[in-house]
């Protein structure tokens, strides 16, 4: 079960759009937390330690999201969360470096809902197997 989702964008508007759509995909309940930048998402990881999925933005001031998951993936506790990455160049070489740090997930924006809907339910249907609830 998802419980928490974290959402890391400068852009307030893209939060709240990324907000907007998980809540139409996830049940009811769920906690979404904010942060402008990958400085502020790692403080709130480390604030709330049972942070279940990140949507990421990679151009970001201060720490962007490259850095970010450089630094969230040298948390051995962290390696497991899984990242999903909204950008306006998923092709660049940004998404790149990102891919070759396993993430897999990366959208461009604006991603569409439907998409948003499926990937929360790979989500969840991984944390069910992981669990052996589900195989």
């Amino acid at each position: 079960m998802i419980r928490r989702i974290l959402i890391i964008d400068d852009s307030k508007l893209s939060r709240l759009t990324h907000t907007l759509m998980l809540r139409h995909s996830v049940e009811e309940g769920v906690e979404m937390i904010e942060a402008e930048n990958g400085v502020e998402g790692l403080e709130q990881i480390h604030r709330y330690h049972d942070v279940d999925l990140i949507f990421l933005d990679i151009r970001m001031p201060g720490m962007d999201g490259v850095t970010f998951v450089q630094h969230l993936y040298a948390n051995p506790l962290c390696k497991g969360i899984p990242v999903v990455v909204i950008t306006s160049d998923p092709n660049g070489r940004e998404a790149q470096m990102l891919r070759n740090f396993g993430i897999t997930k990366i959208l461009g924006k604006p991603a569409q809902r439907e998409q948003v809907a499926q990937i929360v339910a790979e989500v969840r249907q991984g944390q069910q197997n992981e669990r052996g609830v589900m195989l």
